[in-house]
């Protein structure tokens, strides 16, 4: 039986460039966060009710996505 001549190089060209994931949930936490901020409500409430039950990330990686978008 031969052996796949498939090598991880080959297999990442159907995977999305590094990051990419990454780049989509800062995306998304910078959108909810800029629709709810403008019901005046704080950056803890925007996190406690609509980031954290919906990506489980900490209130610093929260802090950390909206300096970089």
């Amino acid at each position: 039986m031969a052996r796949s001549t498939t090598t991880p190089t080959t297999i990442n060209k159907y995977f999305n460039p590094k990051g990419i994931s990454i780049q989509k949930r800062i995306k998304e936490v910078n959108e909810i966060y800029d629709n709810h901020i403008k019901d005046g409500v704080t950056n803890a409430f925007i996190w406690r009710n609509y980031i954290y039950p919906k990506f489980g990330i900490s209130i610093r990686t929260f802090y950390s996505y909206l300096k970089r978008g």
